[in-house]
């Protein structure tokens, strides 16, 4: 008998979320083992020291914080308004877009363990990093471009090779794409300047500067 319901659509893999849980995993288990190597510590005392030393309460904290990114990852994985940004959001015809890469960091919540997340703190752009890089501040104002040809756009930039790239158009997209989504993204130029951590990560408004240490 013929099957007549529809496949469901194939997921896109949510590599950033994947890439930064391994890499902290290694991290932390690097770090054990070298302070293993140093004392005559148990890898279980070694795990928990280094697990206090890198900001969570105790091992037990850092297993169920790892379970929190991996659910996280896990919806993100599915998540259908993001397969909607990766292939059938377009670009809307003279509309300027920044062109950026969002960096995931951990954000952790102390009070209750399960609403540790990942989230986009900074974006890469022209190859410097903001809010970071300390070179970028000077006069010369960052400009969101018309991007007529997204393939060509990208090919200048050295990311043809990148399979997934985001198209946010909409309010709620840029929202999750912050909240986790990262990655390379063609951001729509009025979302950006009406978001406040962008428009300082960018210094989009002149009047806005964070605050550098020297």
């Amino acid at each position: 008998m013929k099957n007549s319901f529809k496949p469901e659509p194939r997921p896109f893999p949510h590599v950033e979320s994947e890439n930064f849980i391994n890499n902290l995993k290694q991290r932390i288990k690097r770090r054990v083992r070298n302070r293993q190597y140093l004392t005559n510590e148990s890898y279980i005392e070694c795990l928990e020291a280094i697990c206090m030393d890198s900001g969570f309460n105790d091992r037990n904290s850092y297993c169920n914080i790892l379970k929190a990114l991996e659910l996280q990852s896990k919806h993100i994985h599915i998540d259908e308004n993001r397969m909607r940004c990766l292939s059938k959001e377009e670009l809307i015809p003279n509309t300027e877009y920044f062109v950026v890469r969002g960096k995931l960091e951990l954000e952790i919540s102390l009070n209750n363990e399960s609403d540790s997340r990942m989230k986009v703190y900074g974006v890469y752009m022209d190859g410097r990093y903001w809010p970071d890089d300390l070179g970028i501040y000077d006069d010369s104002p960052l400009l969101a471009k018309p991007v007529e040809n997204p393939f060509e756009f990208l090919s200048k930039l050295g990311l043809t090779g990148e399979k997934q790239v985001y198209i946010i158009n909409h309010q709620t997209d840029l929202e999750h794409w912050l909240g986790g989504w990262s990655g390379i993204a063609f951001l729509q130029e009025q979302l950006v300047r009406k978001n406040i951590d962008l428009s300082i990560w960018l210094s989009l408004e002149s009047s806005i500067r964070p605050n550098i240490i020297t």
